[in-house]
């Protein structure tokens, strides 16, 4: 009876002969459907026997039963959804790769790639015992190749490489420059290559050896700087002692003899 009630309320056109029999029979074929559009709106459907008799369909496969409601448990959002099989629609696999979404996320990439460099040498020389020198001494003497020590320096580069020029690219923009959508992609190429550049040209410079002449040169200095220290007091000990000698001499002449 429910059932056929609510199917009642749902159907705006049905007319009242339809809605009379819905509220008294529970079990309605879907025959008798028919009558509520196209030609026979409005029409009572066909009966047997006259006014008063019951009416009749042919069978049919679909039929109107009443149903228990299926109490659903008070279940969370995600909960609900996995039992009921409904799949999270997806978030970026779903829109296509652009030359601006990609560069804009490598750029917090690198700042978090740096940011974890930056911390690893500080907390390796604050925990360890040794010195950082002493772990580069260490790794020069292992035995690596060539391409290898490239290949993890221009790792170690690129981060940085790639920060700086799209950060400056940004700070152009600041500026209210090259901001149309052709303008925007061809500074984003253009960051692209400045970027390996960079970061090659920084690879393939022998930084190491003139840091270390230039360390070499600044000892060998403070080395002069402590010899010459060492004569000046060695020549002014030299003067006292002098000074102390000549006062004894003169005090000598100076007291008369027993």
């Amino acid at each position: 009876m429910y059932a056929a009630r609510c199917v009642t309320r749902s159907l705006p056109r049905c007319t009242p002969h339809l809605q009379q029999m819905l509220h008294q029979k529970p079990l309605v074929r879907a025959h008798n459907f028919r009558y509520l559009s196209g030609k026979n709106a409005g029409k009572p459907p066909p009966v047997a026997g006259g006014a008063g008799a019951v009416v009749v369909a042919p069978p049919t496969g679909i039929i109107l039963k009443i149903i228990k409601a299926r109490i659903m448990p008070e279940l969370g959002y995600d909960d609900r959804n996995m039992r009921l099989g409904r799949i999270l629609s997806p978030a970026l696999t779903i829109y296509k790769k652009q030359l601006t979404s990609v560069l804009s996320i490598l750029l917090r990439m690198s700042g978090f790639a740096m940011t974890l460099g930056v911390w690893a040498l500080g907390l390796t020389g604050l925990c360890s015992k040794r010195h950082l020198s002493e772990w580069a001494e260490e790794l020069k003497k292992c035995e690596m190749s060539r391409n290898l020590v490239s290949g993890a320096k221009f790792a170690m580069i690129f981060p940085f490489a790639y920060h700086v020029v799209a950060g400056t690219r940004h700070l152009i923009w600041q500026l209210d420059m090259f901001l149309t959508k052709p303008a925007i992609y061809a500074t984003g190429y253009a960051a692209v290559v400045l970027t390996f550049l960079l970061a090659a040209g920084m690879t393939v410079l022998k930084t190491g050896e003139e840091i270390k002449k230039d360390v070499v040169d600044l000892t060998e200095a403070e080395k002069k700087n402590k010899a010459d220290e060492k004569k000046l007091q060695a020549k002014a000990k030299q003067k006292a002692a002098k000074e102390e000698q000549k006062a004894q001499a003169k005090k000598a002449k100076e007291e008369p003899p027993k």
